[in-house]
């Protein structure tokens, strides 16, 4: 199979509370993640109160799975506006076979939030 490179952007908006949001299924063919990044609409400081934090799970097939693929955490990491801001992808933890669900969650702390985000995912397919 051949493998190709993609990447699909997902709406996040405003999340001002903790959230966990499904992003997609994969159908009858594994991925690997290879790159998670949030385009934010607004500054978010580094702060160790004030703060946010994502994490890319795999859920599995049942929703129910705990497997962090991406994580990052304003505290000692800053969001600009407009300037991706990448997750650190768990290499042994990337392979999403068919058929399971990834998920965002977003840890909301004190003023740290998201504003008009995008999550942004490159994968490749066919692996």
């Amino acid at each position: 199979m051949i493998r190709t490179r993609k990447r699909v952007a997902f709406w996040l908006g405003s999340i001002t509370t903790d959230t966990t949001l499904p992003i997609f299924t994969t159908m009858e063919f594994p991925i690997i993640i290879r790159g998670v990044y949030l385009l934010n609409g607004a500054d978010v400081a580094s702060d160790a109160t004030n703060k946010i934090t994502l994490t890319l799970y795999n859920k599995g097939t049942d929703y129910k799975g705990t497997t962090a693929i991406a994580t990052k955490t304003s505290n000692g990491a800053a969001i600009s506006t407009g300037i991706p801001w990448a997750l650190a992808v768990t290499t042994a933890n990337a392979k999403v076979t068919a058929l399971q669900t990834i998920a965002i969650n977003v840890d909301v702390n004190g003023t740290g939030q998201t504003t008009d985000a995008t999550l942004y995912i490159e994968y490749d397919e066919g692996v």
